[in-house]
């Protein structure tokens, strides 16, 4: 990788809201990443269910986010992919 393109991949910003963002990885790759973790969430009346959101982000800013719902030792997951320009969803204060 030469020093431009190392350049570019650090003003890529970070993904909205994200609690941890890892070093880039593949980056002689022609479409390098990052792994990031973000909030999480716990059901205030129940301590067994909780929701994760955690991805890889991309080059150019875009990121495959996995949302995990987990209750007690079942999961339930699903893949979502939403370019950095819509953010992320917010959790409804009322239910969690």
């Amino acid at each position: 990788m030469n020093a431009s393109a190392t350049t570019e991949l650090a003003n890529v910003p970070h993904p909205a809201d994200a609690t941890h963002v890892g070093d880039w990885y593949d980056t002689a790759a022609e479409s390098p990443g990052r792994y990031f973790t973000g909030v999480n969430w716990q059901n205030q009346n129940e301590a067994e269910t909780e929701i994760l959101i955690d991805g890889t982000q991309r080059a150019d800013g875009s990121e495959e986010q996995f949302i995990t719902v987990a209750e007690g030792y079942k999961r339930l997951t699903e893949l979502t992919q939403r370019p950095r320009s819509t953010g992320r969803p917010k959790p409804h204060r009322g239910c969690w």
